[in-house]
């Protein structure tokens, strides 16, 4: 049984009790005394149902209810005019009662027994055993019947109102499903941030487009869009205002396109922007000019002025690709060439890019089983003390000798560790190998020289690189004063506070640090001043011409002087000649490298190579002495 609600059954159970009580006042005051009875124990009965309603038992009331009043009603008929009784009407109440109260089999059943009872009462009266018999109308029975059509009427009420609740009840929930319909799709298909369509979105678009270009014989363009060093802005200014820059970029996009192209958000800092129905290429080199040119004006952020610059990609189609993903895939190379261009420019994508891209998923497999099958080396350059002529140290240089393409460049594959993953497993490697390698020297009594060893920007920054010497350094047996590390300076550009306190344990530990490529980066002189370096090697692209341009040479000077106000010794990388070597000795530098005494060589060749240096070195000094 359907339960309706107990506050709807204590309704409608008090007017059929007001009902039958008036009904059985009626016959009490006419002598009908049978039938009086049988509305009196119906009201007590109904009392019944009401308690038990009250107890909050509405099912066992419900049921109560509708047996008493079918057996009362029958019962009245029995007793009274038979079929001319007018018990009879109150029937369609009590098929509402059941359909409000119970089940389709319920009224069903409650409707086959009605008929059952005007059956039998219908054989009776044929029979002779019940008299079917009209009695005068009087008062009391248009009374009687008005007191039925009263609590009939309000059983049609109490369904017309629960009718109504109903359907605007399932008329909210219409509204909310088609709310929660809108939700999904905009969580399914729009980005929350901007309100732009998402990277779902963005590709079904597309799909639309490029069935549209081959009916017109249109071409469609995909310009992919990065924001250049949105991690500074975001980590300098927090997460509200690099979002609110996200919307404010995204506005000034929507306003520059087509109002039938797509602008989308895929991902962090990364828009799209689709164009359909495109005659002539040179359209998107118009509208990329004009998507960069969104970003010469600063954007407002809470009255702040913020300036940034973006990195555009274009792959265009028929010519770069049939299909939505593998344009999104060319455009990102061609981004990624913006980029590495200088940013704040836009290229299109052409098959060489696809071609690198091939070359350094090639290399990265590669490097993972160059690693595993010792097809990586180091080779040493010497490092010469101008002075003395001595070398004192070397820098370690990794080579990688592959089976088939034989040597590879550093230049090559050392960026594509660093995109991989892979530039602390090569950093590890090196530092064993080096330790190794420093070993087997002072086995053979080559004693007195220092290693130094490239480490990457990225393992320097995410490594407790104290900690990597550390372990490495005891693992080996080797003392602190025998390792020295290359850093770039690019690596002084990160969190100061822990490079600080990296370097002040390398220093406690003895290793020594240098600052290599001087004066081709973010020189900051502050930085050197509070850091604990000891060296710094300005770069060959000073020392080439150094001879030749009296700028370059000035220049030159002015970092060996401050290096050494600083407390700071100078390398000076590619030194060719003797000429340099000599101008460098004039100039104060403490310490040249390049091919004018030797290139890189293998461990054991620069061992050989150390021993002929310095015995040649004998005589100048007994002379000298």
């Amino acid at each position: 049984m359907r339960v309706l609600g107990q506050a709807r059954l204590r309704q409608v159970l008090t007017a059929i009790l007001a009902a039958f009580m008036l009904l059985a006042a009626m016959n009490l005051a006419k002598g009908a005394w049978l039938a009086a009875g049988l509305e009196l124990t119906t009201v007590a009965l109904l009392v019944a149902a009401y308690r038990l309603n009250e107890r909050h038992r509405a099912m066992a009331s419900a049921w109560l209810t509708l047996g008493s009043l079918l057996l009362m009603l029958l019962g009245l008929m029995v007793a009274g005019q038979g079929l001319y009784d007018e018990a009879f009407i109150a029937f369609p109440g009590l098929l509402l009662f059941a359909s409000m109260f119970g089940s389709h089999r319920l009224s069903a059943a409650l409707l086959a027994v009605m008929l059952a009872a005007l059956a039998g009462l219908y054989g009776a009266h044929q029979l002779g055993f019940l008299p079917s018999v009209p009695h005068a109308i009087d008062a009391s029975r248009p009374l009687a019947l008005a007191t039925i059509l009263v609590a009939t009427g309000i059983f049609v009420m109490v369904v017309k109102a629960d009718q109504r609740h109903l359907l605007a009840q399932l008329d909210i929930e219409k509204h909310e499903l088609m709310r929660s319909h809108a939700r999904i799709e905009e969580l399914a298909y729009r980005d929350m941030l901007t309100g732009l369509p998402n990277r779902t979105l963005a590709l079904h678009r597309l799909d639309g487009l490029l069935a549209q270009a081959q009916r017109d014989q249109t071409l469609v363009g995909v310009m992919l869009l990065d924001l250049d060093h949105f991690k500074t802005i975001n980590d300098g200014l927090g997460h509200a205002r690099a979002d609110a820059l996200l919307r404010a970029v995204a506005t000034r996009l929507r306003a520059c396109v087509r109002p039938g192209d797509t602008v989308a958000r895929l991902a962090g800092d990364e828009f799209a922007v689709l164009l359909g129905g495109v005659r002539d290429e040179q359209a998107f080199t118009t509208i990329a000019n004009k998507l960069l040119a969104q970003f010469d004006q600063p954007f407002a952020l809470d009255d702040m002025p913020v300036h940034t610059s973006c990195s555009l990609g274009i792959a265009i189609h028929p010519r770069d690709g049939g299909d939505g993903t593998t344009l999104l895939k060319h455009a990102d190379l061609a981004m990624s060439q913006s980029k590495s261009a200088g940013r704040n420019t836009f290229r299109f994508f052409d098959e060489q890019m696809n071609a690198s891209l091939a070359e350094q998923l090639q290399l990265s497999a590669g490097l993972r089983n160059a690693l595993e099958c010792g097809q990586l080396q180091l080779h040493y350059q010497p490092k010469i003390d101008l002075a003395s002529g001595r070398i004192t140290s070397a820098e370690a240089l990794m080579r990688w000798h592959h089976p088939e393409q034989s040597w590879i460049s550093p230049e090559r594959f050392i960026p594509v560790a660093e995109r991989a993953g892979m530039i602390e497993q090569l950093g590890n490697w090196a530092l064993h190998q080096a330790c190794t390698d420093l070993l087997r020297w002072q086995a053979q009594g080559l004693h007195g020289i220092r290693v130094a060893v490239n480490v990457s920007p990225l393992q320097f920054l995410r490594t407790d690189m104290a900690h990597t010497v550390t372990q490495v350094l005891r693992q080996h047996g080797v003392t602190a004063t025998s390792i020295e590390l290359e850093i770039t300076e690019s690596v002084l550009l990160g969190d100061t506070a822990r490079l600080s306190q990296t370097l002040d344990r390398l220093h406690d530990l003895g290793v020594q640090v240098a600052i290599d490529d001087f004066g081709t980066g973010y020189s900051n002189l502050a930085y050197l001043q509070r850091l604990a370096v000891q060296h710094l090697k300005i770069d060959r692209s000073f020392t080439r011409d150094i001879a030749h341009e009296p700028q370059t040479c000035e220049l030159v000077r002015a970092i060996i002087e401050m290096a050494r106000c600083l407390g700071l010794r100078t390398v000076a990388e590619g030194v060719e000649d003797a000429p340099t070597q000599q101008l460098l000795q004039t100039l104060g530098c403490d310490v040249g490298q390049g091919f004018h005494w030797s290139a890189a060589l293998p461990a054991q060749s620069f061992a050989d190579f150390v021993r002929r240096h310095h015995s040649a070195l004998q005589p100048a000094l007994a002379t000298a002495g």
